[in-house]
C-alpha cells in the first residue's frame, strides 16, 4: 500500500430532510444571503429551484440567482463572481450537474480572490486560501463534484483550461428526489460516467481495501443502472446512484493505489 493522506471537511446530509437540515446549518452560521448557481430550464421546470428558494427565504436567507451556467466557462464565473459581489452574498449554493457545482466553486473562491487566475496558474498557492462557504446539490449525480475539491474552469476566449483546487464544499445535500426528474437516458449516463471513474480505483496497484471499495461501488452501480434502463428506478435505486457520484472522487476511495494501472 503506498504512503497517503486524507482529508475531506465536506460535511455530506441525505434524505428527503437534507434541505431542513441545510437551513439549520446556515442559520447557525448566520448566513442571511445566498447566490444560487445553476443551468436553466429544467431547474426551473421541474421545480428545484423553486423547492430551495422558497425554503430558504421563508426561513430568512435571501436569495440572488446565478442561472444560465450551461458551461464551466470563465465568462458564465466571471459574471457569477459580480453578481455575488455586488450583493455581498455570504455563500454559494450550486444546484444542478456538475457545471454548476463547479461553477459554484469557482465563484465562492472568485469573489474572494480578485486574481484568481493566479491561483489556477500555480503562482499563487491554495494553502490556506480561503473562500465563501459553499453548499451544493446535485440533481445530476455523475462526476461527485458535490464533495470533491475541484472546479474545471475553460477560458473559451483564450482556450485556457485550467482546475482549481482545494475548493472542498461545505455542504453536499443529498436527496434523491431532485433526481426523479431526469430522464432514463440521463440517469443512465450519469451512472456510467461515475462508472468509469471508479475503474480507476478498482485498476489501481496498492491497495486491496481501494480496489475493495471500488467493486462494491461497480457492482452497485451496474445493478442500479439496469433498473433504471428497465423502468424499474426506485427511490432506493436514485438513492445508491447519487451515492455512488459522491463517494468515487473522495481521497479515502482510492488511498493507498497509486492510479498507474496501464504500467
Amino acid at each position: 500500500m503506498y504512503n497517503f493522506t486524507v482529508q475531506s471537511p465536506t460535511e455530506v446530509i441525505y434524505g428527503q430532510n437534507a434541505l431542513t437540515e441545510l437551513v439549520t446549518r446556515l442559520k447557525q452560521n448566520r448566513i442571511t444571503k445566498v447566490l444560487i448557481v445553476f443551468g436553466g430550464h429544467s431547474a426551473i421546470k421541474f421545480g428545484h429551484l423553486a423547492k430551495v428558494t422558497d425554503l430558504l427565504e421563508k426561513n430568512g436567507i435571501a436569495t440572488v440567482q446565478a442561472g444560465d451556467n450551461r458551461q464551466a466557462s470563465w465568462t458564465e464565473i466571471k459574471r457569477g463572481i459580480q453578481l455575488a459581489n455586488d450583493h455581498a452574498v455570504q455563500a454559494v449554493l450550486g444546484l444542478g450537474g456538475s457545471i454548476c457545482m463547479d461553477n459554484a466553486k469557482a465563484i465562492a473562491f472568485g469573489a474572494v480572490h480578485a486574481d484568481i487566475w493566479d491561483y489556477l496558474r500555480g503562482e499563487k498557492s491554495m494553502v490556506n486560501a480561503t473562500y465563501l462557504p459553499i453548499v451544493e446539490i446535485p440533481t445530476y449525480p455523475s462526476g461527485g463534484s458535490e464533495a470533491d475539491l475541484a472546479a474545471e474552469i475553460y477560458d473559451l476566449e483564450t482556450g485556457e483550461h485550467r482546475t482549481l483546487l482545494g475548493t472542498f464544499p461545505k455542504y453536499a445535500i443529498l436527496d434523491p428526489s431532485f433526481s426523479a426528474s431526469l430522464t432514463i437516458e440521463q440517469a443512465v449516463r450519469g451512472a456510467m460516467v461515475t462508472f468509469i471513474q471508479e475503474s480507476l480505483n478498482y485498476l489501481g496497484n496498492g491497495s486491496e481495501i481501494a480496489n475493495g471499495f471500488a467493486k462494491v461501488i461497480l457492482t452497485s452501480l451496474l445493478k442500479n443502472a439496469r433498473a433504471v434502463q428497465n423502468g424499474n428506478a426506485t427511490t432506493e435505486t436514485r438513492s445508491n446512484l447519487m451515492w455512488a457520484a459522491t463517494l468515487t472522487p473522495q481521497a479515502i476511495m482510492n488511498a493507498g493505489i497509486d492510479n498507474d494501472w496501464t504500467s
